[in-house]
C-alpha cells in the first residue's frame, strides 16, 4: 500500500513517542498510519512485545486486522490483541495500548482499560479534543499531547479528500410546534410532581425545565415529525435516482426503522442487531448494490465506505466533534466523486432547534465547508 508524504510524517511522530496523539481527518489513513508506527517500533525491538489495539466497532476490528496483516514484522515481534472496547479484557498490561477514537476515553470502560496500560499509549481521532473541558482534560491526561495533526484542508488541495457542500433545507411545522409547547408542559408537571425537591431553587428549576423542552423538541420535533420526515424521504429517493450512495443518520432507532419503511430499497443498520445481518448490509452498501442506509452512532465514527457520497443528517444536534465525525463518512475519495454532499435542515419551528441548527451551520463554515 503507498505511503503518501503526510502520512510518513504522522508515522515518524507516532513511532518516536511512547504516548502521544494523532489528530487526522476520517479518511486520511489512520489505521494505515498506526500499523505502519507499529511495524517501525517493532523493527527497532530485540523481543517480543505485548500489543493492543482497541476500537470502537466490530468493522473497526477487521480494518486494523487487515492493516497490522500487511506488515510480516507484526506477526513475528507482537503478541497481538486487536478488540472492540466493549468487550476489552481487563488485567492485562500491555507494552503498547493503541487506542482509536481516542476521544472516547471517557466512556464507559474506556478510561479503567486506558489505565493499565502504564508504558506506551497512543491515540487516534479526527476530534481528540473539542472544547468540553472535563472529557478533553480526561483525554489529555491519559494520551499526552497531541503529537501530529493532520490538516483536511491540505488533503483537499491535494486531492486526497472530497470537498464539502452542504445543501440547507428550511423545514416549518406549526403543528410540530403546538404539540411540543404541549408535551413540555406536560412533563414539565410530571417532573414537579415527582421530584418536587429539584425545582426548588431557581437554578434547578431552569434546569429541570431546560431539560423537559428538549425532551420534548427532540421527540416531536425530529424522530416523530412527519413535515420533516417528508423532507428526508424526498431527499433519499431523489439521490436514489441520481444514482448516489446516501447515508441518512438518525438519533433514534424508532425513527430510523419508520424511515426504512417509507423509502423503499433503503435498510437500517444499528449497533445492537445481528452481526451477519449486520454485515450484509453494510457489504452491499459498499460494492454498491445498496443505495441507501440509515445508521444511527454505529456509522457515525469510523465506518468505511468510500463509495458514499451524500449524508443526510437526520438527526439534530450543536456537537463539534459529532458534525465532524458525521460527515467525515461521506469525504473519503473514490473515483468519480467530486464533493460529499451534506443535507441539513433548519429546523425554523423551535427555538432550541433553531439554535441548534445555527450552530451547525457555524462548524461546517469553520470546516470551510462550502
Amino acid at each position: 500500500m503507498e505511503v503518501r508524504e503526510y502520512q510518513q510524517r504522522a508515522i515518524y511522530f507516532l513511532s518516536k513517542s511512547k504516548r502521544g496523539i494523532l489528530k487526522a481527518p476520517a479518511g486520511a489513513g489512520k489505521t494505515h498510519i498506526a500499523a505502519s508506527a507499529l511495524a517501525v517500533c517493532l523493527s527497532r525491538r530485540r523481543g517480543v512485545a505485548d500489543v493492543e489495539i482497541m476500537v470502537n466497532t466490530r468493522e473497526q476490528v477487521e480494518q486494523m486486522q487487515s492493516a497490522c496483516d500487511r506488515f510480516p514484522v507484526i506477526k513475528e515481534k507482537a503478541h497481538l490483541q486487536i478488540y472492540c472496547a466493549a468487550g476489552a479484557p481487563m488485567g492485562s498490561k500491555p507494552d503498547l495500548l493503541i487506542v482509536d477514537e481516542c476521544h472516547r476515553a471517557g466512556a464507559d470502560g474506556w478510561s479503567a482499560k486506558i489505565r493499565q496500560a502504564e508504558s506506551a499509549r497512543w491515540g487516534l481521532s479526527a476530534t481528540p479534543f473539542c472544547g468540553d473541558s472535563d472529557r478533553d482534560y480526561l483525554v489529555s491526561h491519559l494520551f499526552g499531547n497531541n503529537l501530529h495533526s493532520i490538516k483536511r484542508d491540505a488533503l483537499v488541495d491535494h486531492g486526497h479528500l472530497a470537498k464539502a457542500k452542504v445543501v440547507w433545507h428550511d423545514v416549518q411545522s406549526a403543528t410540530a410546534s403546538q404539540a411540543i409547547e404541549e408535551l413540555s408542559d406536560q412533563l414539565i408537571a410530571s417532573r414537579r410532581r415527582k421530584m418536587a425537591w429539584m425545582f426548588r431553587t431557581e437554578d434547578g428549576e431552569r434546569k429541570q425545565t431546560s431539560q423537559c423542552k428538549w425532551q420534548a423538541a427532540q421527540k416531536l420535533g425530529i424522530w416523530e415529525n412527519p413535515d420533516r420526515d417528508a423532507h428526508i424521504e424526498l431527499i433519499a429517493r431523489q439521490s436514489m435516482d441520481a444514482g448516489d450512495h446516501t447515508i441518512v443518520l438518525i438519533g433514534s432507532i424508532e425513527h430510523g426503522k419508520r424511515l426504512a419503511d417509507s423509502i423503499d430499497g433503503a435498510e437500517l443498520i444499528y449497533s445492537k442487531m445481528g452481526a451477519k445481518k449486520r454485515a450484509d448490509v453494510i457489504a452491499r452498501f459498499r460494492d454498491g448494490s445498496l443505495k441507501c442506509m440509515i445508521g444511527t452512532s454505529a456509522i457515525e465514527e469510523g465506518f468505511d465506505a468510500p463509495i458514499a457520497n451524500v449524508i443526510i443528517m437526520a438527526g439534530c444536534g450543536r456537537s463539534e466533534r459529532k458534525a465532524i465525525q458525521s460527515t467525515g463518512r461521506v469525504l473519503r475519495p473514490h473515483d468519480g466523486k467530486a464533493c460529499g454532499i451534506i443535507h441539513d435542515f433548519r429546523d425554523g419551528f423551535h427555538p432550541m432547534l433553531q439554535r441548534q441548527s445555527q450552530a451547525r451551520a457555524r462548524i461546517y463554515r469553520q470546516l470551510n465547508y462550502y
